[in-house]
C-alpha cells in the first residue's frame, strides 16, 4: 500500500473568501519532498499523511501534461526530481562533444537545459516549452547560463528554428503529448541537420493529455511513427530507472 500526502490548497477569491482544492500525491521514498511542508507551499496549506491504494488522480496527472497555475508549479518541482535520472541518461546517450547545437523539446523546469549548458561549453542550448510556469522555473535554474540558452514558447510542431540547423534533439517524457504527432515529427526531422539525432526518453508511467498513462506497446508505436517520418532507428531499449521501466529510443535523420 502506497503512502500518500493530502494537500489542501487555499487561495483567496475575489469576493474575499477562499477557494479550496484538495489534491492527493504520492509520498513514496524518493518522490517529491520529505514528510514535511516544503518552504514553497503557502502558509495556508495544510498537510496530512494517510494511505491510499489508488493511482494518482486523473486531475493531477493532467497537470503533468499541461502544468499551469499553483498546482502546475508544484508539479514542476515533482517533475524536476522524478525525471532527472532519465534526463541524465538521455543526455549521456547523446555522446556530445561539447560544440553541438542541442534542442530539448518540452524542457519543463529546466533540469536538462542546465545539464546541457554544462556539457556544451562551446555549443548552443535550445529549449522549447509551451507552459508559462515551466519556463519560469527553467529560467530560474538557468541564471548562470542564460546567455547561452535560448528558451522559447513553442511545441514540437511550431519550432521556430531554421531547417537543418540543429545537431541533436531531446524529448523526455513528452513525445506522447505531441499533437499532431506526424506533423511534430516531420518538423523535428526538418530542423535536424542531415545525420542529426533525435533521442526520446519515456517512462512507463508517462502521462498522456487525457491523464492516462502511455500504453504497454508505446515503444513499437513510437518506432513505427519515427520510421514513417523518415527516421532510421539506431537504438531502442527499456531499462529499470528512477520512475519504473524507462525507454530510450535513438533515431537518426538520413543524409537527405
Amino acid at each position: 500500500m502506497l503512502n500518500y500526502l493530502s494537500l489542501e490548497l487555499r487561495r483567496m477569491s475575489r469576493d474575499g473568501g477562499y477557494v479550496i482544492m484538495t489534491v492527493v500525491v504520492p509520498a513514496a521514498r524518493g518522490a517529491w519532498w520529505p514528510m514535511r511542508s516544503p518552504p514553497s507551499v503557502p502558509a495556508a496549506t495544510t498537510l496530512s499523511t494517510h494511505h491510499r491504494p489508488e493511482m494518482l488522480p486523473t486531475m493531477l496527472n493532467r497537470h503533468f501534461a499541461h502544468p499551469q497555475g499553483s498546482l502546475g508549479r508544484l508539479v514542476g518541482r515533482m517533475m524536476a526530481r522524478k525525471n532527472a535520472a532519465l534526463t541524465y541518461r538521455v543526455i549521456a546517450a547523446a555522446g556530445l562533444r561539447g560544440n553541438e547545437t542541442v534542442l530539448e523539446i518540452g524542457c519543463g523546469p529546466g533540469v536538462g537545459l542546465v545539464a546541457l549548458a554544462a556539457a556544451l561549453p562551446h555549443g548552443q542550448v535550445l529549449g522549447a516549452e509551451p507552459s508559462v510556469v515551466m519556463r519560469q522555473q527553467a529560467a530560474r535554474r538557468l541564471r548562470d547560463y542564460g546567455h547561452r540558452v535560448d528558451l522559447v514558447d513553442a511545441t514540437a510542431d511550431t519550432l521556430p528554428w531554421t531547417a537543418g540547423t540543429i545537431d541533436v534533439v531531446l524529448a523526455i517524457n513528452n513525445v506522447q503529448l505531441w499533437q499532431p504527432a506526424a506533423g511534430s515529427l516531420a518538423r523535428v526531422h526538418e530542423v535536424l541537420v542531415p545525420g542529426g539525432h533525435l533521442l526520446v526518453g519515456l517512462s512507463e508511467h508517462a502521462v498522456r493529455s487525457d491523464g492516462s498513462t502511455v500504453p504497454a506497446d508505446v515503444d513499437s508505436r513510437l518506432v513505427s511513427e519515427l520510421a514513417t517520418a523518415g527516421f532510421d532507428i539506431v537504438r531502442q531499449e527499456w531499462e529499470p530507472g528512477g520512475n519504473g521501466r524507462e525507454l530510450l529510443v535513438i533515431a537518426r535523420r538520413g543524409a537527405r
